[in-house]
């Protein structure tokens, strides 16, 4: 009798998953600042009160309700996991606490926040960073996902006179669910251990493609190119070193840079640092995707394509209707045009080379989608 055999191969779209984005929220400050001539930090994360508590929000692209926030949601989830400079965090220790979340994806307990107990950047440290990989089983197609969300820390030593401008967000970075109607946003000039406050003053300014030469409406030499500059008006209100943004200036996703001009120094100088909103109340949501990863290694590597996706309810929704602008900044945040630059592209997908980038560049699309429903 002759023998029968069978082989199998499987084929999956990926396509006909869920898109998800999310991001991580830290209880403290993003910067922390080490006293040389005292030898201590501060904040002192050894402080309970200090300590930074570290919780992911997870979402699928388009929609505004956060996968953590209903026990139906909750457990597709199989796990999560952390990494400190990209090291796992396996056993909390003296240095880390897990704050677990139960129901998770067959009754599994989650590691849903982290808290950091102890001060873990050394004072030579330039930062660091922390990751959440989050693994959620998609209903519908059965498929995994896996969400990788980032936070960064930054160090910054003091002493010896040394000036330096810290932007905080003290209610976060995030409008959600229509609920947060204002963020506030204060800037402090530090010279040395001592928040500066009758030398200086401050500008701001938000990133606006249509910035694009010294004539432009808006244009600011301080900022430069794709930059505008904020002045009191409907959506914003300054008051020196704080400023108040609302909801509706915030199109999905805004940047905006604060600079702290040092008047007591001769001749003057300008800081800059800068913080990103994002309104999660939004029913649109451009989601930006590459089909190789963010890293070219030394200058070199296979041309990227990035691919402006908009997603509405938590699925896409893209037409022949949508309209789409590119804007390239480089490693400064300025905003960068010319020949090996997307500045000004309009189509959905644009292809990225190695030698488009100078150290680091950050892409941003701007979707016109005229079909968006309340």
């Amino acid at each position: 009798m002759a023998a029968i055999a069978q082989g199998q191969f499987t084929i999956t779209d990926y396509n006909d998953a869920i898109t998800l984005s999310g991001y991580l929220a830290s209880s403290v400050s993003k910067t922390q600042r080490y006293l040389t001539d005292s030898d201590s930090y501060l904040p002192d994360w050894s402080q309970a009160s200090n300590s930074p508590i570290i919780t992911p929000v997870l979402y699928r692209a388009g929609s505004s309700a956060d996968l953590f926030s209903s026990a139906d949601t909750v457990k597709r989830i199989k796990s999560i996991k952390w990494f400190i400079n990209d090291v796992e965090v396996t056993t909390p220790g003296t240095n880390y606490q897990f704050e677990t979340k139960t129901g998770g994806y067959n009754s599994a307990t989650l590691n849903y926040q982290l808290k950091i107990k102890k001060n873990i950047m050394s004072k030579d440290s330039s930062g660091l960073n922390i990751r959440c990989d989050i693994v959620y089983n998609d209903s519908a197609s059965g498929l995994d996902i896996t969400s990788s969300l980032t936070l960064d820390f930054s160090l910054v030593r003091d002493g010896g006179g040394i000036v330096a401008i810290e932007v905080l967000t003290p209610e976060g970075e995030v409008f959600k669910n229509n609920t947060v109607q204002s963020l506030p946003i204060v800037s402090k000039l530090w010279r040395g251990s001592t928040v500066d406050t009758s030398n200086v003053s401050y500008k701001w300014a938000y990133n606006d493609s249509t910035v694009t030469s010294s004539t432009s409406p808006g244009y600011d030499a301080t900022f430069g190119i794709g930059w505008h500059l904020i002045s009191n008006g409907d959506n914003f209100t300054i008051s020196n070193n704080e400023l108040t943004v609302r909801a509706d200036a915030v199109p999905s996703m805004l940047t905006i840079q604060c600079a702290a001009i040092d008047t007591e120094a001769k001749p003057n100088v300008t800081y800059i640092d800068g913080v990103t909103l994002v309104d999660r109340s939004d029913p649109i949501e451009v989601i930006i995707t590459s089909t190789g990863g963010n890293v070219f290694k030394n200058g070199t590597g296979t041309n990227i394509e990035l691919v402006a996706k908009v997603y509405q309810g938590g699925s896409e929704v893209d037409s022949n209707s949508c309209s789409y602008v590119w804007t390239q900044y480089n490693q400064h945040g300025v905003q960068v045009s010319g020949t090996k630059t997307v500045t000004g592209e309009t189509t959905q997908k644009v292809t990225i080379s190695p030698d488009m980038i100078e150290s680091k560049a950050t892409f941003w699309c701007q979707v016109t989608y005229p079909k968006a429903s309340s």
